[in-house]
């Protein structure tokens, strides 16, 4: 088996560590290798469970629409994509590889035409769900043309995609659509005792005030600019009962939209509420030591940044994004509020601050009814029973 996990080179990248945290915990149910696209120090994570990892030499702007990017780069992005599928095909035929598991649009792009037509199976996993204004154009329509099955990360995303995807060209592939969650580690995010979490909290530079942590890649799907724009004055109204502490790349000089986060929080007056702490490795350890998480992206598919905080018994607050209202609103471990409405955020925000009866509730359904759905065994268990599918297929 074969697995492409195209990476974008930002520390932090949840569809890989979702798909990494399935294959460190697989067991040795099925053997397989990794074909990405930079060598980072993930990659030593697939080699120590015995993958073998191939590096394909790509353009760095591999995900970006063909058209963008001046005369050229539609050229060589369509070049890449023919080389990527040829290798595809060669390495399919030679190793006599049944199934390719590519981890999302760009790695189905690149690699499943050719995989399709040397005679693998391919497992197309989505991982996010474009807001209800982007469409799903024709780039999606190949996609799902070559894809035996598609994998998505919960049951809303498997009802919204099957509704909106494209159809496939013609009748050849009998694809459908099934949800299986993500894993969490379960080492560690686990909820932290009243004693360790004082330490953590002082360790991290956190005092009593009530702390919300943001914890994403610093980009517009994630919209930290529209959150500190639109509710940053009420924020600032209230700082000495709250903070927010984002957590995720920040650099300023590489990253044109960390600076204009940078820009908004010194024009907007922030720096008494609003912290940017960068990447965290023990992001586990804000997760653990925080009264909150709070979230307000444009789209997602099933957030690692929701997820993993539900599982150290953080409450998470949410925009109205995929996912959110099934596990949040679902299993009363948090809120959500629609998008675009930061007014009742903040409003929600302040509410939970006053009644810390209603967070205990949270933290408990969160840790009794939440934490359950994310564990290793019963995420591979699922895998394992498609794979299994599959190969008895032929």
């Amino acid at each position: 088996m074969l697995f492409a996990i195209f990476q974008t080179g930002r520390k932090a990248n949840g569809g890989v560590e979702s798909v990494t945290q399935l294959l460190e915990n697989a067991g040795g149910a099925f053997d397989f290798d990794v074909v990405t696209n930079l060598e980072t120090p993930i990659n030593r994570r697939w080699e120590a469970v015995g993958a073998t990892v191939t590096v394909l030499p790509l353009p760095h702007d591999i995900g970006a629409p063909l058209r963008e990017g001046g005369l050229l780069a539609p050229l060589k992005r369509l070049l890449a994509i023919l080389k990527t599928n040829a290798y595809a095909y060669r390495r399919v035929k030679a190793d006599s590889i049944h199934i390719v598991h590519c981890n999302d649009i760009t790695a189905q792009v690149h690699l499943a035409c050719g995989a399709r037509l040397a005679g693998a199976k391919v497992i197309f996993n989505i991982r996010d769900v474009f807001p209800p204004a982007k469409s799903y154009h024709l780039k999606w329509k190949f996609a799902r043309t070559f894809s035996s099955h598609i994998l998505v990360l919960s049951r809303e995303m498997h009802e919204q995609l099957s509704r909106r995807l494209p159809p496939r060209f013609g009748k050849t592939v009998a694809s459908d659509i099934s949800h299986i969650y993500s894993v969490v580690d379960m080492e560690r995010m686990k909820p932290a005792q009243p004693e360790e979490k004082r330490q953590l909290r002082g360790g991290l530079g956190l005092d009593d005030t009530f702390t919300f942590v943001y914890t994403a890649s610093v980009c517009a799907k994630k919209n930290q600019l529209d959150f500190l724009e639109q509710a940053g004055s009420q924020l600032k109204q209230h700082a000495g009962k709250l903070r927010v502490v984002f957590i995720g790349d920040f650099d300023v000089k590489t990253n044109p939209y960390a600076a204009k986060c940078q820009k908004a929080v010194e024009r907007l007056g922030l720096q008494s509420v609003v912290r940017f702490q960068g990447f965290a490795a023990n992001v586990y350890d804000w997760f653990r030591a925080a009264d909150a998480v709070v979230l307000a992206s444009r789209y997602e598919g099933l957030a690692r940044s929701m997820i993993e905080p539900l599982c150290c018994g953080t409450p998470v607050l949410s925009l109205n994004v995929c996912s959110a209202r099934e596990i949040l609103d679902g299993y009363a471990c948090g809120e959500v509020v629609e998008q675009g409405d930061y007014d009742k955020l903040v409003q929600a925000m302040l509410a939970w601050i006053e009644e810390p009866g209603r967070l205990a509730r949270y933290r408990e359904n969160a840790l009794v009814k939440v934490r359950p759905l994310f564990r290793a065994e019963t995420a591979s268990r699922h895998y394992q029973e498609l794979i299994t599918r599959f190969l008895s297929e032929g």
